[in-house]
């Protein structure tokens, strides 16, 4: 087993993962489903992800990737753990509480290639 985990070593360093799937396979870890998520899957629409979920998630990005979420406001993406639930758990999927900002699985994955949290436009890699 010792030597399978090395030649996976090997392998990794040789051929990377991209970001992409690597954080496609957290995101799908985290929800538990396996379905293709798109740049314009939506996080708390799409994906079902609320109040304390929301929160895990960003943790586990944080720690897998070393992303910063320094200036993240959840409550401006994601409702409560205890606010009244969404359109889409009575069958409307694509409505949410009007005054949620969208989060895309696309927008996670730039934030996460750019190293830290920022809005669309203001993207600045942060030197390693």
């Amino acid at each position: 087993m010792a030597s399978h985990h090395r030649g996976k070593q090997l392998q990794d360093r040789l051929f990377p993962i991209p970001m992409e799937r690597r954080l496609l396979e957290l995101v799908r870890w985290f929800t538990g489903r396996r379905d293709v998520f798109f740049a314009h899957t939506e996080l708390y629409v799409d994906l079902r992800i609320s109040g304390d979920d929301a929160w895990e998630l960003i943790e586990q990005v944080h720690q897998r990737f070393g992303t910063s979420f320094v200036g993240l406001s959840l409550a401006d993406f994601f409702p409560g753990e205890h606010d009244p639930p969404g359109g889409f758990w009575l069958g409307k999927a694509s409505e949410k509480p009007p005054d949620l900002r969208s989060f895309t699985f696309g927008h996670l994955l730039a934030v996460v290639e750019c190293g830290h949290w920022f809005e669309p436009e203001t993207c600045r890699r942060t030197p390693p």
